[in-house]
């Protein structure tokens, strides 16, 4: 399967697609990660930059295929044993103003991954 233009997240599990979302930025990875176990899954995102990679380390996801990926993405997927299959890598993920992405920021303030899942969880109030 192949993120289409009609989802931004698509999650395939022992071949079945176990959630899809239309939402943008990281609110449907953080819904799909609290409310399932994504771990082993196969992930189809549009955007992958540090704090996707992060989440889907968390998660224990096995495979990602991504539109755009940042470099520092990569490289957590590669330091997490994360298959990455990027149409383009790019240095940093920019939001809509040209500023690097406020989740790229946020999640250097956090060492633990989880605890960086748990901060999200509460920001969108989940």
């Amino acid at each position: 399967m192949k993120t289409s233009s009609r989802y931004s997240l698509v999650v395939e599990k022992n071949g079945k697609v176990i959630f899809k979302s239309k939402e943008q930025k990281l609110l449907p990875l953080v819904k799909c990660i609290k409310e399932l176990d994504i771990s082993g899954a196969k992930v189809f995102d549009k955007i992958v930059g540090v704090a996707a990679a992060r989440l889907l380390a968390y998660a224990g996801v096995k495979e990602v295929h991504a539109g755009i990926a940042s470099k520092k993405a990569a490289e957590i997927f590669k330091n997490n044993g994360i298959k990455i299959n990027a149409t383009e890598i790019v240095d940093h993920i920019l939001s809509d103003t040209g500023n690097i992405c406020k989740f790229e920021k946020l999640s250097m303030k956090f060492r633990s991954n989880e605890k960086f899942f748990k901060e999200l969880v509460r920001m969108f109030e989940l």
